[in-house]
């Protein structure tokens, strides 16, 4: 590891002035925002990492109201950055991205999330009465029922934090209905 110091020699000779200059070189910074695509928000709150090249976390930061982070004090050299997504998000391209720092400069690195998506839905009789106990299925696009539901004494049933696919919803018909 390199000194914390910087040095010169110096000579005084009588009834003269010696100069010296010291030169130090600035540490560089890492600063950046992790924004919420869906409603063009920037996120507080989403715990950030940076880590050394062997994976180590140096520094943990979570952001703050205006969705910025920033590790200050770096070195020259390589480090990665890592966000930890809040529950029902997902993040457009990697959550972990490398960054080089070269002599005081400080990079930018932003993140794009955005939320699963949600659906809802209502099952009716054709004169507009909700049907309660009717039991909604999510299928996703290969097929597979993913999620069930029961509607309520409103008919009204949601699947939430649905990722992104095309799906299909189907409502089995209660006795006493037919479809």
């Amino acid at each position: 590891m390199a000194p914390n110091y910087v040095e010169q020699a110096v000579v005084v000779n009588p009834g003269k002035t010696s100069r010296v200059e010291l030169t130090i070189r600035p540490l560089g910074a890492i600063a950046g925002t992790v924004e919420n695509v869906s409603t063009d928000a920037l996120l507080k709150g989403v715990r950030v990492d940076l880590l050394d090249v062997n994976g180590q976390v140096l520094q943990s930061s979570t952001t703050g109201e205006d969705g910025a982070f920033r590790f200050a004090g770096l070195s020259t050299g390589s480090y990665a950055v890592r966000i930890q997504l809040p529950k029902g998000y997902l993040t457009e391209g990697d959550a972990e991205r490398v960054v080089n720092i070269a002599g005081g400069a400080e990079a930018r690195v932003d993140f794009q999330v955005y939320r699963h998506g949600a659906i809802e839905g209502r099952v009716r009789t054709e004169d507009g009465r909700p049907v309660a106990g009717a039991e909604g299925s999510l299928i996703d696009s290969t097929g597979t029922v993913v999620r069930a539901v029961t509607t309520g004494a409103d008919g009204i049933f949601s699947f939430l934090d649905a990722p992104a696919d095309k799906y299909t919803v189907r409502a089995e018909v209660p006795e006493a209905y037919s479809a």
